[in-house]
C-alpha cells in the first residue's frame, strides 16, 4: 500500500511539471499568417534553488519569500555596482549602499518629501530621483561618489539614462508641450541639447538603446495608449503601438524587439508577446505576466574587434537568445485583474514562479519555485552570475543563482 502511495505522488508530480511546461507555450506567427500553437518545453531541470529557497532546500526563516534578503531597509528601486554592491533606494527617497555581506551604509543625508521615483545609472554610479506633488514635481541628480545634487530643470515630467553611459534623457512641460533634451552627467556645467517635442498625455522616456528612445503613455488597462521610437541619430520616429490599451514594452539592448503587455478590451487580464521594432507580433505567450517582471538575458559581450585596412569595428553584441520572467503562479486570478492598473496601485501580490525562456524555440527552464513563497518578483537585473529582484511584497532585494 505505501508503495502504490509513493507511485502515485510520482505521477502527480510528473504531471504538475507537465502543466507548468504547457503554460510557457507559445504562438507562432509567421508574417501575417494563421498562428499555430507549438510547445513551450518543459522545464529543463529542478529548480536551482532548493523546495524551501535556499539551495539543497535549506529553510530561510528570516522572510516570507523563503530566500536570505539583501539588507534590512524596505526599498523602491535598485542598481547593482561594479564591486557587486547594492546602491538602493529606500521608500523615502534616502540612498543606501549595501555591501556583500548584508551590510548597510547611508548615502545621502535625509529622505524626500513625497518621493515618487528613482532610476539608476547602468553602473548605479548616479540615480535621478522624482518627488513632489503632481503639480510641483522635481527631478534631481545624486552622484554617489560625491554624495552630491544636480538638480534638473523646472518643469521635467520624466527621465531616463542611455544604456552604458552618464548621459540622461529628460523631458519638460509647456502648456502641453514635451520637450526633451539630453545632458551628460559627467561633465560639469554641460548644457543640454534638444533632442525633439510632441504632445503626448501621460508622457514616459525609455533610453532603450543608445540610439533609439522609447516615448510611451503611462500605461492603463482603462485608456489607449501608443508608443513611439526616437531615432537619435537619422532623427526620425517610428510607432510600433497605436491606440493600444494597457499598452507597455520592455526592449532588448538593440532595441531591435520588446516583450510587449497590452490588455483586453473588457480591461481585464490581456495578452503577453515579443514584437519587432516594427510592432509584429514574433510570438505570443501563452502565460501573462508583465514586462517589468521580465530581463532580456545578456549574451557574453566580444573581447575581439575586426580589423580592416582602413579601420577597426567592435563586433556587434550578439542578439539576446533568453528571457527571465516572474511569472504570477495565480494566472486564473491574475487574468481578472484590470491591468496593469490594479497592480500598480498595489491592490494585490502575485506570487511568482521564475522562469528562463528560450525565444528560439519556447523551452522553460524553473529557476525558482512559487511554493510556500510570498514572492512578487520585480525589476530584475542581472550582474556577474546572480539574478537580482526587487520584491513588491516586503520591499528587499534578494539574489539568485543564473541557471547554467
Amino acid at each position: 500500500m505505501k508503495r502504490f502511495l509513493i507511485i502515485i505522488l510520482i505521477v502527480l508530480a510528473i504531471a504538475g511539471v507537465v502543466y507548468a511546461g504547457y503554460t510557457l507555450s507559445t504562438k507562432k506567427n509567421a508574417g501575417n499568417g494563421t498562428a499555430t500553437t507549438t510547445p513551450g518545453g518543459l522545464p529543463e531541470a529542478t529548480p536551482i534553488i532548493g523546495g524551501e529557497g535556499q539551495p539543497g532546500g535549506a529553510t530561510s526563516p528570516e522572510t516570507a519569500a523563503g530566500l536570505p534578503a539583501l539588507g534590512t531597509e524596505q526599498l523602491s528601486s535598485f542598481g547593482v555596482a561594479s564591486d557587486t554592491s547594492i546602491i538602493a533606494a529606500g521608500l523615502d527617497g534616502k540612498i543606501f549602499k549595501i555591501s556583500a555581506d548584508g551590510s548597510v551604509s547611508p548615502l545621502s543625508a535625509s529622505s524626500l518629501d513625497n518621493f515618487v521615483s528613482a532610476a539608476f545609472s547602468y553602473d548605479a554610479q548616479k540615480v535621478v530621483l522624482s518627488f513632489g506633488t503632481s503639480d510641483s514635481r522635481q527631478f534631481s541628480v545624486f552622484d554617489i561618489a560625491t554624495r552630491s545634487w544636480t538638480p534638473l530643470a523646472v518643469g521635467v515630467v520624466s527621465a531616463s539614462w542611455k544604456p552604458r553611459s552618464h548621459v540622461l534623457a529628460y523631458a519638460t512641460e509647456k502648456s502641453g508641450l514635451k520637450t526633451v533634451f539630453s545632458l551628460d552627467m559627467d561633465v560639469a556645467k554641460a548644457k543640454p541639447s534638444q533632442l525633439f517635442s510632441l504632445r503626448m498625455e501621460d508622457l514616459v522616456l525609455d533610453w532603450a538603446a543608445p540610439g533609439k528612445i522609447s516615448i510611451s503613455q503611462k500605461p492603463s488597462g482603462l485608456v489607449n495608449g501608443s508608443v513611439f521610437v526616437f531615432d537619435t541619430a537619422k532623427k526620425t520616429f517610428s510607432s510600433p503601438v497605436i491606440d493600444v490599451p494597457g499598452a507597455a514594452l520592455l526592449w532588448d539592448s538593440a532595441a531591435s524587439r520588446a516583450l510587449e503587455f497590452f490588455g483586453s478590451q473588457t480591461a481585464r487580464g490581456g495578452d503577453f508577446r515579443i514584437v519587432s521594432a516594427s510592432g509584429e507580433t514574433i510570438n505570443k505567450f501563452q502565460f501573462l505576466t508583465l514586462p517589468e517582471k521580465c530581463l532580456f538575458v545578456p549574451e557574453a559581450a566580444p573581447t575581439s574587434t575586426i580589423s580592416t585596412s582602413t579601420k577597426i569595428k567592435a563586433v556587434p553584441v550578439p542578439e539576446e537568445k533568453n528571457i527571465i520572467c516572474a511569472v504570477p503562479s495565480n494566472q486564473t486570478d491574475f487574468t481578472q485583474k484590470t491591468l496593469p492598473d490594479e497592480y500598480y496601485k498595489r491592490s494585490f501580490f502575485t506570487a511568482d514562479n521564475i522562469y528562463k525562456i528560450n525565444l528560439d524555440d519556447g523551452t522553460a527552464s524553473l529557476i525558482l519555485s512559487a511554493t510556500g513563497r510570498s514572492l512578487d518578483a520585480s525589476s530584475p537585473l542581472i550582474s556577474g552570475d546572480k539574478l537580482f529582484i526587487l520584491n513588491r511584497a516586503d520591499g528587499k532585494i534578494y539574489s539568485l543563482p543564473l541557471p547554467k
